[in-house]
């Protein structure tokens, strides 16, 4: 981590940009909460800026790939970490 918050540090000196990355989490799973949360913390600790989604199990695929879709645009998110398992009803492909 130490090595990951130098360079998280040198990227925002010299090109004002702090790393993003984004966390979608479907469903409420204690183990993928759990999992996200380490990954947050980390993400915090390296310097990196963080944007949760979070939706019920009950969230469509479509509204899903729209939020990826509308995070993938998002200039200020460089990684989009989607929690993985999903409900039964959403193609994880």
């Amino acid at each position: 981590r130490r090595e990951v918050k130098q360079h998280s540090e040198a990227l925002i000196a010299s090109h004002k940009v702090t790393p993003g990355l984004a966390v979608v989490l479907v469903g409420a799973r204690t183990d993928s909460a759990t999992y996200v949360k380490m990954k947050k913390k980390a993400a915090a600790e390296v310097g990196f800026h963080s944007i949760d989604k979070t939706f019920e199990e009950s969230v469509t695929e479509e509204a899903l790939l729209q939020c990826v879709q509308e995070l993938n645009s998002d200039p200020s998110v460089h990684g989009i970490l989607v929690q993985l398992p999903l409900p039964k009803h959403i193609d994880e492909a």
